[in-house]
């Protein structure tokens, strides 16, 4: 059986008449007769079309009350948003006339789906994909400008400590420089050591005559001042082109023997006899010397070599840069009192790779993370950074980009060394190269706590 609506008709508020027309828009037969028909009339046209386009009549009423506001606002005309007019071929328009109602300059549209409403257009795949590519780069610049700005998470948080953790380094000229009156004939090298026990760092350098040469400091810790000594430079005679001088305590006797790496792939070893204020470096016979077997690659040749526990089994091992840029590591495979060197274990160990030819290198832990880092210099003059993202047991080494620590270019031959020459707890850098003069360059970090 058929529900039927007991719900009673609605009605005018004004009048009480019931209200004619659908819920798309209702009125008053009484007070609004043209606004009632319009409603009946489209109440009709969406269920049962009319033939073509003609004029709805319209009876006058020039005394009807004005349209309330809510009355205008719910009259069909201001519901159905399609254009109503009186068609330009009507042969019967309504007449014109004190008495006439103001025409109608509307009609309703004969179709079931408004007109006036356009088809929404068909967007392309290009289309969202532009607008995503957009909206990640202005999210991608929005999210870098404000890095400093917004809370950071975890990764920001260890991104920043990185960045922040990294030394700068200046350089300083003039007064500011201790080595500015130093220099030798050419291809000088900086090492630094305690000689003469006084708890100063001498400076120690090779030349291109083959001659070793020790400066003295006679400064402080906090202001060094190099003196080149008298003598025969404690028993280093010459042997050989030097490109490098290597201390290293290897006997655990608290007395720093020395290692002269020169252009013709071999060492020369010299064990220090002396005292703490007093060394006196010995040539070794071959049954002596640690690095007498030592097994060098073919056609290697200008060595510079540097000790460093890379490895952190307590003992030093030995890393030698070439001419042809390869990094030869020598393990000791021996204990610290008591070395082993007896041939190259590795050629280019650790990812020290693709660093230019003549290649100078010295180690230190330069973003605090227990762990050693690496400064090279070249032929060509770059000072390359490769912070070590390995650990202390098993280092990996990694080429930063240029510029990072705020190097830039050396000059020809450059050599490195770092050395904490201020005491302020870090590591400064000393360049040495071709033209036999020493640059500085001052590491800015913060100083170590109780410095």
């Amino acid at each position: 059986m058929p529900r039927t609506s007991t719900a009673s008709p609605p009605r005018c508020r004004h009048c009480g008449a019931s209200l004619v027309g659908g819920k798309r828009g209702r009125a008053c037969p009484r007070c609004h007769p043209e606004e009632a028909a319009l409603a009946a009339q489209l109440e009709l046209s969406f269920f049962s079309p009319p033939p073509d386009d003609s004029a709805i009549p319209v009876p006058a009423d020039s005394a009807r009350p004005p349209l309330s506001r809510r009355a205008r606002i719910e009259s069909p005309a201001n519901a159905i948003p399609q254009k109503i007019a009186t068609a330009e071929n009507d042969a019967d328009p309504p007449a014109a006339g004190p008495d006439a109602a103001p025409p109608i300059e509307n009609k309703v549209a004969h179709s079931h789906a408004p007109a006036s409403i356009p088809s929404k257009p068909r967007t392309s795949v290009g289309h969202y994909f532009s607008i995503a590519a957009g909206s990640l780069i202005v999210i991608g610049g929005l999210s870098w400008a404000g890095f400093q700005m917004w809370p950071r998470g975890p990764v920001e948080r260890s991104i920043v400590q990185a960045i922040e953790a990294l030394p700068h380094f200046a350089e300083r000229t003039g007064a500011q420089n201790p080595f500015d009156a130093i220099a030798v004939e050419g291809d000088s090298s900086a090492t630094f050591v305690d000689l003469d026990g006084d708890g100063l760092l001498d400076l120690v350098t090779g030349s291109r005559s083959g001659e070793i040469r020790v400066f003295r400091n006679t400064g402080t810790r906090k202001q060094p001042r190099f003196l080149q000594a008298a003598g025969d430079a404690f028993g280093l005679v010459t042997t050989d082109t030097s490109n490098a001088v290597a201390f290293a305590d290897l006997r655990g006797a608290q007395l720093p023997d020395a290692l002269n790496a020169g252009t013709n792939g071999a060492f020369t070893f010299f064990q220090n006899r002396g005292a703490a204020r007093r060394p006196s470096f010995v040539l070794l016979a071959p049954e002596d010397d640690p690095f007498a077997v030592t097994v060098a690659p073919a056609h290697s040749y200008d060595w510079r070599a540097t000790f460093a526990d890379l490895d952190h089994d307590g003992d030093l091992d030995l890393l030698v840069g070439t001419r042809d840029g390869s990094i030869l590591y020598f393990e000791n495979r021996g204990t610290p009192q008591k070395p082993q060197f007896q041939g190259v274990t590795r050629v280019d160990p650790f990812g020290l790779r693709g660093l230019g030819e003549l290649v100078s290198l010295t180690f230190g832990d330069l973003d605090g993370d227990g762990d050693l880092d690496a400064i090279a210099a070249n032929a060509a003059g770059e000072l390359l950074f490769l912070e070590n993202r390995g650990n202390a047991w098993r280092p990996k080494f990694v080429l930063m980009a240029r510029g990072t620590l705020g190097l830039g270019n050396a000059g020809p031959d450059a050599t490195v060394a770092l050395v904490d020459l201020d005491d302020d707890g870090d590591l400064d850098l000393v360049i040495g190269g071709a033209d036999g003069h020493f640059r500085y360059f001052e590491n800015l970090s913060t100083p170590a706590p109780g410095r």
